[in-house]
C-alpha cells in the first residue's frame, strides 16, 4: 500500500470525523480490501496497549466472538474479580471497543468492528490462545450444556483453536448432523468437510478411519439432498466410505448407511435390477442385526425396487412387512441416515403397489395416511418423497387432480427448499397432469424443463415413463407415427435398464396409437393389447391389467366380436371389490353393460 495512502487511514482513524457507519464500512470494508500492512494492524493492537489492565478482558472476548454475554466471560474469567471485571467491561465500552446491550447478568457485549476483534485475538501468543480457548470450551462444555447441544460448530471452533482435533471434529460432526436434520443441507456440508479437513492433520489409527466414515455418510447424506443421489460427489464421498468400512471395524449404522447411499443411487439412476440387488444384500445383513429398524429399511429397499422391476405381488409383500415394522418413536431417528422417515415413505410406495394389485380405494387411504404423517414431520425431504409417490401412484391410475396437487404441491415445497432432483420429478408429474389433461404442448415443455432439472443432479437417464408421456403428447397433437416410434425407444429402455414396470401399459398405449392410424394393422393393435394384458397377469398388475382388457375388449366389439369381449372382461371386473367410483371401473362397467 502506497504510504500516503496508509497515512491517510491513519489520520482518517485516529481522527474521530468519521460517523460509526462509515467507520464501521472502512474497517470491516475498504481496509481488508487494502490488504493492511503490519503497521497500520498496528495501530490498532495500540489502542488495545492503552487500555491497560482491560486488555486482557478484550483479548478473553475476542476469543469468545464477535459477541458475548456477561455471564459467559465472568464464568471464563472467574479469577478476576468482579468489580475489576465491571470496571474493565466499562473502560472497554468507554473506548467504543465494545458496544453492550441488556443490563446487569443479562448484557451483552459485542465488538464495535469485527476488524477490531481480529487485532484482540492477534495480540495473543500462540500459546495463550491455546490455553484460553481450551477454557472456553471447558466452559462451555461444563456450564453451558445447551450451547454444546444447541451450537456445536461453536465448540469446534474453540476446540479446533486450542488444537483439541479430536474434540473439533466429534463437534463437526455434531454440527453437520444438526444441520442437516433441519434441512439446512449447505450448511451442513460445510461442517462436515471442516471435520474432514481437521481429521486429515491427525495420525493414521482405527480411530481416526471411524472419525472419517461417520463424517462421510453423514456428507454423503447431505449432499444426496443439496445436489441429488446420482450426483458425482455423492458417488466420490461412498466410495471413499466403502474402501474405509472394512478397516474401521465400524457399526452396523455406517455400514447400513454406506450400502444405503449405493443401493439408492442405482434406484435413482435408472438401474432397478442393480438397486434390487442391492436391497437384497442390505435385507440379509439386517437379518442378521438385533436392530428392527434396518429390517424395516431392508424391506422397504427391496419393495421399492421390485415395482420398478415390474414384481408387484413381491413388492406389496415387502411393502407391507415395513409398514407393519414401523414405530414412529423407535425408527423416526433413521430419517436422516436413509434419506426420509422410512415408515412414511414405506406407506406411500406401498399405496402405489396398492393400486397395481387392484386395491384403488386402500390406495387412497395408504397415501392419505402418509402424506398427513409427512406434513408433521420436521424433515422436509420426507414431504417430497410422499409427494413423488403419490403423484406416481395417481399418475399410474389417471388421477387427474391427485396428480395435478401432488406434482404443483411438489413443485412449490422443492423450490422453496432447493432440492433440484424432487423439483425434476415435480415438474415431470406436473408433464404427467398435462398430458392426462389433454395439453400437449405445455406437457412437453415440463417434461424437457423437467429432464434439464434433473441433470444438474447428474440423473441422465432415459425413463420408460418420460418417454411414455412423450409419446401420449405426440399422439394428442396427432403425430401418431411418431409417437409410435417413441413408445418403441421406450420398451427398448426398459430392455435396457429392467425398469420393467410400465412395460403393460407402454405396449396398450401403442396399440391405441396403432388403432388410429389411416390404415391400421387390426392384427398389430390385437397383439399390442394382449401383450399389454400378458405383461400385467405376469407382473400382477390388476390396475393394468383392467386397462388393457377394457382396450382389448373394445377392439373386439367393434369386430362384432362381443361374446369374447364380455367373456374377457367380465371376469377381471367381477374380481374388484372396491374402487368402483374410479375412470377405469366405471369405463369397464359401462363396457360390460352394452356387451349384454
Amino acid at each position: 500500500m502506497p504510504l500516503f495512502i496508509e497515512e491517510l487511514i491513519k489520520t482518517i482513524l485516529e481522527s474521530g470525523l468519521l460517523s460509526e457507519r462509515d467507520d464501521e464500512y472502512l474497517l470491516s470494508s475498504v481496509l481488508p480490501a487494502l490488504a493492511i500492512p503490519d503497521s497500520l494492524q498496528g495501530l490498532l493492537v495500540a489502542r488495545l496497549d492503552r487500555l491497560g489492565p482491560a486488555k486482557e478482558v478484550a483479548q478473553t472476548g475476542a476469543a469468545l466472538g464477535r459477541e458475548f454475554s456477561y455471564e459467559l466471560i465472568s464464568k471464563v474469567m472467574d479469577a478476576l474479580p468482579e468489580q475489576q471485571l465491571h470496571e474493565a467491561l466499562h473502560t472497554l465500552v468507554q473506548s467504543e471497543l465494545l458496544h453492550c446491550r441488556g443490563t446487569e447478568l443479562n448484557t451483552i457485549y459485542f465488538f464495535k468492528h469485527a476488524l477490531l476483534q481480529d487485532a484482540a485475538h492477534e495480540t495473543l501468543s500462540r500459546r495463550r490462545r491455546s490455553e484460553l480457548h481450551a477454557h472456553i470450551a471447558a466452559v462451555l462444555e461444563e456450564s453451558f450444556p445447551e450451547v454444546a447441544d444447541q451450537q456445536p460448530g461453536l465448540l469446534a471452533y474453540h476446540h479446533a483453536e486450542a488444537g483439541s482435533l479430536e474434540r473439533a471434529v466429534f463437534y463437526c460432526a455434531k454440527a453437520g448432523q444438526r444441520a442437516a436434520a433441519r434441512s439446512a443441507m449447505l450448511e451442513a456440508e460445510a461442517e462436515l468437510r471442516r471435520g474432514l479437513q481437521l481429521l486429515s492433520s491427525l495420525p493414521l489409527s482405527g480411530d481416526r478411519k471411524r472419525q472419517e466414515l461417520d463424517l462421510l455418510v453423514t456428507l454423503a447424506a447431505a449432499l444426496r439432498e443439496s445436489k441429488g443421489h446420482v450426483h458425482p460427489d455423492v458417488a466420490e464421498v461412498l466410495s471413499r466410505a466403502r474402501r474405509l468400512i472394512a478397516d474401521a471395524g465400524t457399526g452396523a449404522i455406517l455400514h447400513f448407511s454406506v450400502l444405503y447411499g449405493l443401493w439408492v443411487a442405482r434406484y435413482l439412476g435408472g438401474e432397478p435390477v442393480a438397486a434390487l440387488e442391492q436391497g437384497k444384500e442390505f435385507l440379509s445383513l439386517a437379518q442378521s442385526q438385533t436392530q428392527s429398524g434396518f429390517l424395516l429399511v431392508g424391506h422397504r429397499l427391496v419393495g421399492s425396487a421390485l415395482i420398478f422391476t415390474g414384481d408387484y405381488r413381491a413388492a406389496l409383500s415387502h411393502l407391507d412387512r415395513a409398514v407393519d415394522l414401523y414405530q414412529p418413536t423407535e425408527h423416526g431417528n433413521l430419517a436422516f441416515r436413509f434419506g426420509a422417515d422410512i415408515g412414511i415413505t414405506a406407506q406411500c410406495v406401498r399405496a402405489w403397489a396398492l393400486w397395481h394389485r387392484g386395491y384403488p380405494d386402500q390406495a387412497r387411504r395408504a397415501l392419505d395416511d402418509g402424506i398427513h404423517q409427512a406434513r408433521r414431520s420436521v424433515h422436509r425431504h420426507t414431504l417430497a418423497y410422499a409427494l413423488i409417490y403419490r403423484g406416481l401412484t395417481a399418475t399410474s391410475a389417471r388421477w387427474a387432480d391427485e396428480t395435478k396437487e401432488a406434482a404443483d404441491e411438489l413443485v412449490s415445497l422443492t423450490r422453496e427448499h432447493g432440492f433440484a432432483l424432487f423439483l425434476g420429478y415435480g415438474l415431470l408429474l406436473q408433464g404427467g397432469s398435462l398430458i392426462i389433461r389433454g395439453a400437449a404442448q405445455a406437457a412437453i415443455e415440463r417434461i424437457r424443463e423437467s429432464t434439464a432439472t434433473m441433470r444438474t443432479t447428474g440423473v441422465t437417464r432415459t425413463d420408460p415413463m418420460v418417454l411414455g408421456f412423450v409419446a401420449e403428447a405426440l399422439a394428442i397433437e396427432g403425430d401418431l407415427a411418431q409417437g409410435i416410434g417413441t413408445l418403441t425407444a421406450a420398451l427398448e429402455a426398459a430392455e435396457t435398464s429392467g425398469a420393467h414396470w410400465a412395460d403393460a401399459e407402454l405396449h396398450r398405449l401403442r396399440g391405441e396409437l396403432q388403432s388410429r392410424l389411416p390404415s391400421a394393422d387390426w392384427t398389430e393393435v390385437e397383439a399390442s393389447f394382449r401383450k399389454a394384458l400378458a405383461i400385467a397377469r405376469d407382473q400382477g398388475s390388476r390396475g393394468f391389467e383392467l386397462r388393457a382388457a377394457v382396450s382389448l375388449a373394445h377392439l373386439l366389439r367393434a369386430q362384432q366380436r362381443q361374446e369374447e369381449a364380455r367373456n374377457l372382461l367380465r371376469p377381471i371386473y367381477g374380481w374388484f371389490t372396491e374402487g368402483f367410483d374410479t375412470a377405469d371401473l366405471k369405463q369397464a362397467k359401462e363396457l360390460l353393460d352394452d356387451l349384454t
